[in-house]
Formats: C-alpha cells, structure tokens, sequence
C-alpha cells in the first residue's frame, strides 16, 4: 500500500526529487527501483508480513530504500536509536520477536549483541559492505512479484514512554501511516519544489514519518545531514548548507533555532519559506531572536508518537499566535475533555481523534484502558482552543520530560538507580537550564550507603541512553510526601 503509493508518485515526479546526501542527490526513481529489488531479496530470505525488522541505521539513502521493501512485503520496520546502550536496546525488542536487524557498518558491534540478546534468528545484515548478508548482496535480486498489502498491515513499531512503567510499543498501520502523508502533507504545503532537511535520527517518529511518507509522496527532496561532531560546534556549518542547499523547509526543536539565531556568520536563508518546531514547548526569546536574525517566523506544530501531526500553525498572523501549535490538520479532531488537574473550564485534557491514531499499544490492555476512549488517544496535554480553532498547549498531566526533544520515562530511570546498592528512594524529574530553558534531569535520592553522585551518574550512564542521564543529583534524607505517601514532586523541582 505505502510502497504502491510512492512508485505510483515517482512516476510524476521531476527526476531531481529525491535524498540529499554528502553532496550527491539521489533521485527517488533510482530509489524506487532498489526498494523493488530489495523487497525480493527479503522475500528469498523468508522476511514478509508481519515479520519484525530492527534497523540500526542512520540516515541515508540505504534506510530510505531498506524501509520500503519492508512497506512493499508487509513487514514491520523498527527503527532503534543508534545511540542506546546496547542493553537498553534488547529490552526494547524483547517482546517483538525480531526476525533481523539490518544496521551501518559502524554499528556491526552493537547489532550483534542485540541479535544475540533477542535471539534473531537470521544474520545480523549490514548496509555499504561487501558479503553474502548485505543490502547490496540482497539487492542483487530480479524486482519479482509483490504481495497486496493492505491498510490493515502493520508498518511500524515505535516507541513512546507514556506516564508511568516502561516505554510502550506503539504500532502504525499502513493505512494510518498513508491517511497522516494525505493530511499532513499537504498541510504543511510540501511541494516537489520543496527541499526538506532533516536532523531527526529514525527512531524519532517524525524524522522516519517525515522523510519515508510526507516527503516522498508529495515529491519533496530530503536534505540528510549529520555532523561528525556535536551540534553545538556543527551549528555554524549546518547553517551553510541550508544556505547553499536551498532549503525551503526546517523543521527543528527550539534549541536549534537557538543554536541557528546565535551563529554571527553572515547566512542568505530567504529560500526557507517555512520554519517549524516541535516536540518541547517554544519559548518567546526563541521566536523572537529567531525571527529578528534570519526574518522568519517560527511556527509551532503538534504531533505525537500515537498520532503523527496533529495540528500546525498556519495563521496569517504568527506573531500574534506564536504560542499556538495551531488547528488540526487532515480529517483530526481534538476534544477538551475536563481534567481534575486544571480549574479553569476551558482547560483540559485534549482528546485526538483521527484516521492515522494508532489502534493501540502492543499487548498492554491495561495503558490501552487507561489512554484511549470514544476510538481516541488520551495525550495527557492540557490545553484550549480558542474560537479560531487554534490550540493552546498549557501544560501536562503526564511524568514524561523534554531533554532536548526527546521523550524520558522518569520511572525508568528511576528503576535503574534503585537498582544500586546505596540507593534507598529516587525520584527523577525535570527541571530547567537556569541558561537555556531547556529541561533537564535531576535525581532526588536516599541513600541507603555512602556514594558519590558522580558514582551513581556514571552508573546510569552505563544502563541508560546518555539524554536519559541525570544531570543533576541530589540527596536528602527523606522525600516529601502527602498525608497519604504520595511523593510531592512539585516540591522536589523548588
């Protein structure tokens, strides 16, 4: 269904549509035509529907092809951070039954420990390598006879903390995936004029939707970039080449445009007709500094895991509506349905509704109770909408914390401490960067034996995922509670 889409849209397309990488375009045709090989290369390897498929790959034009095949055999992609700890990583997957893992060359280490600790039962198979388990190897394969695959297939797993226990397994239809490209797509206006670049890794649901639906099926080029060192010192570099690459769309969170505003180097970005941001809170120095130095307004989109996009900013008037994430795009609806933690009528929690939410978590009936009602998804945003239709985020009724985009379960964090000896009661939460704003992690704790904090930083670092790292740790003889032993967080963030 989802690869059926897009051969049927590159048939349309100008030939200089495609992923930009390193200097070298390549076009979605040529794209197409690998995906159609790959995909029987999966079948002679016994991968088709249903069948789970971890990719530990970055951005590059082998995962744009690798995801197709998937989409084209009914298989399910399952995209995975790069940058997890390799532990965290078979604990993600230990429910899903994964048949291979498909990773880059540099990542050959870390695949094979999770192929070994899921008990994948076909070779770890690697992209730009030569051997018998290799994307090249399985592509050279005659393009045969696809399956029909139906809207019901499901396309792909990913990963979403919700308030409490471990992070859920979210899966997303190829007809969901296909119904959020149609409204969301053309929402945002992306056009085969358009060169859309993106930062996001792949196991962040909007950077995979983005580039693997949104894009290709309105015929925008994707501008892949990733630097080799950190964002911080990349900045100045990344803000050239949106400059000579001829971006017309960023999307980011607020800390790159503060990056992005805080580069002194002279940049032309007239071409950028649309700059977005996403996933944590925009802050009005942000958009302020950001429109004062390159001219252009930030507007802010909603989107999630269980839902794709939501909602988007496209007023005619973004500075007076600068803290709106928007009206819903494509055929969403959003409720406020009324919220114990809000006294103000028109505040409450917002109810999605549409034909791209997912059916519901993976073998969890009890969060599906809990997190869907009326065939909606329960975000655990507080909000309003005014009588424009535009949405106001005003705050949250989950735990999850923001660390610089992405998504922390502080119950998972706080499982791995307390799984060290000295420790007695944690609480982890987030607080914010007395100098960015941006949120970040502090560990509350008592101790049950002398340790330092270093120590029990270095300990998380060698469980968790280094965003999920607390930054911050501080101890105290005891946790304030309520009358009835509930731990006051609020309390702990003064």
């Amino acid at each position: 269904m989802l690869f059926e889409a897009f051969t049927h849209i590159v048939g349309t397309m100008p030939s200089s549509s495609g992923i930009r990488l390193n200097g070298k375009t390549h076009p979605y045709y040529e794209l197409a035509e690998r995906s159609a090989r790959l995909a029987s290369g999966l079948q002679d390897l016994g991968i088709g529907a249903g069948d789970a498929v971890a990719i530990l790959m970055r951005n590059s034009p082998d995962l744009f092809v690798l995801a197709q095949a998937l989409f084209a055999v009914g298989a399910i992609a399952v995209p995975l951070d790069v940058q997890a700890n390799p532990n965290e990583l078979t604990r993600s997957v230990d429910r899903l039954k994964i048949r291979a893992v498909f990773a880059s060359p540099d990542l050959r280490d870390v695949a094979e420990q999770l192929a070994r600790g899921a008990a994948v039962d076909l070779p770890v198979i690697i992209s730009q390598a030569d051997g018998k388990f290799t994307l090249a190897a399985l592509e050279n394969t005659t393009a045969g006879k696809l399956p029909s695959v139906g809207a019901d297939n499901v396309a792909l797993y990913l990963f979403s903390s919700g308030s409490t226990g471990r992070p859920k397994v979210v899966p997303r239809t190829q007809g969901q995936l296909l119904a959020d490209s149609l409204g969301s797509g053309p929402s945002l206006g992306f056009t085969a004029d358009d060169v859309l670049v993106n930062l996001l890794p792949a196991h962040h649901a909007f950077g995979f939707v983005m580039s693997l639906t949104y894009a290709p099926l309105t015929g925008t080029s994707t501008l892949l970039w990733a630097p080799n060192q950190p964002l911080m010192l990349a900045r100045g570099n990344l803000l050239q080449t949106i400059a000579s690459e001829g971006v017309t769309l960023l999307p980011g969170v607020p800390f790159l445009f503060d990056l992005l505003a805080g580069v002194t180097d002279p940049a032309d970005l007239t071409k950028v007709r649309l700059a977005f941001s996403g996933a944590v809170a925009l802050r009005r120095a942000t958009f302020d500094n950001f429109r004062e130095r390159f001219g252009i307004p930030i507007r802010q989109a909603l989107g999630t895991t269980e839902t794709s996009l939501v909602s988007f900013n496209s007023s005619p008037d973004p500075v007076a509506t600068w803290n709106s994430v928007g009206q819903t795009v494509g055929d969403t609806r959003v409720d406020v349905l009324p919220a114990e933690e809000s006294s103000d009528p028109e505040i409450g929690e917002l109810l999605i509704t549409s034909s791209a939410v997912t059916n519901g978590y993976l073998d969890n009936p009890e969060a599906n109770r809990t997190s869907f009602r009326d065939g909606g998804w329960l975000s655990g945003d507080l909000g309003r909408i005014d009588a424009d239709g535009n949405i106001y985020i005003t705050g949250r009724k989950k735990l999850i914390v923001d660390v610089a985009g992405q998504k922390v379960d502080p119950v998972e964090v706080e499982d791995v401490l307390m799984s060290h000896p000295a420790v007695s009661e944690v609480v982890v939460i987030g607080v914010p960067d007395l100098r960015t704003g941006e949120q970040r992690l502090k560990a509350v704790i008592v101790k049950k034996s002398d340790e330092t904090a270093n120590a029990l930083v270095e300990y998380a670092r060698s469980h968790l995922s280094a965003h999920k790292v607390p930054y911050v740790v501080e101890f105290r003889d005891a946790l304030p509670r309520s009358v009835t032993g509930k731990v006051l967080r609020g309390k702990l963030v003064e």
